[in-house]
């Protein structure tokens, strides 16, 4: 693998519930037995028609839009009260509200509620990628990377790998739950994008990412 320059890698520790990186399966609605109410993470979509903001005509329409997503994110909120749940994350510019919470949860929301994920983690994969995307025949007609900088935002890298060695220009990360090296939410510079810990076979992500770019 050639690049003239190296990699920018940016660990960006992004939880999208506090329990690490976080994957989706296929869209399913989660159900169990009745009276069963083992706990579990679930991403929710809420039922709003959305469209992306940027393709939103005027900054009124954005504020609307993110009106109806709040209204939306009250009445279930409002359905869960006094049901044993935890709301792990919140989303101003999407309908999705990430909960955890057992079947009886599921099923209070479900008028509300167009899709359910599980939240829960994959380890990596994907070990055909550079015949996959064709690079190999890009690298015969002489596409090397010379001249680019790539930015892998990820769960961190091992910048001593032999794809990655003496390659990696700058470093960062950013983490919502204070899992940057220094302990904090923010750190720059060298060491910064470490591989996380929390998660063994997850945090190797960003050097396969990475590896692939």
């Amino acid at each position: 693998m050639r690049l003239s320059k190296g990699l920018v890698i940016f660990a960006l520790v992004l939880l999208i519930t506090n329990f690490g990186v976080a994957a989706l399966a296929d869209p399913e609605v989660i159900a169990q037995p009745q009276g069963q109410k083992a706990t579990g993470r679930y991403l929710i979509r809420l039922k709003v028609e959305t469209a992306s903001e940027g393709s939103l005509p005027h900054p009124e329409a954005v504020v609307r839009q993110r009106h109806a997503i709040r209204l939306a994110k009250q009445a279930v909120q409002a359905a869960l009260s006094g049901r044993s749940h935890r709301v792990t994350r919140e989303y101003s510019s999407i309908p999705f509200i990430a909960v955890e919470g057992g079947s009886d949860v599921l099923a209070a929301i479900a008028p509300m509620v167009s899709t359910v994920y599980q939240d829960h983690l994959f380890p990596p994969s994907l070990p055909e990628s550079i015949p996959l995307i064709r690079a190999n025949q890009a690298w015969i007609q002489g596409f090397d990377g010379s001249g680019s900088v790539v930015a892998v935002l990820d769960t961190g890298v091992d910048k001593l790998h032999p794809f990655l060695a003496v390659k990696i220009i700058d470093e960062a990360c950013y983490s919502a739950s204070g899992n940057c090296q220094n302990g904090t939410d923010t750190q720059l510079g060298s060491g910064a994008a470490v591989p996380c810990a929390f998660a063994a076979g997850a945090c190797r992500h960003g050097t396969h990412v990475a590896g692939i770019a």
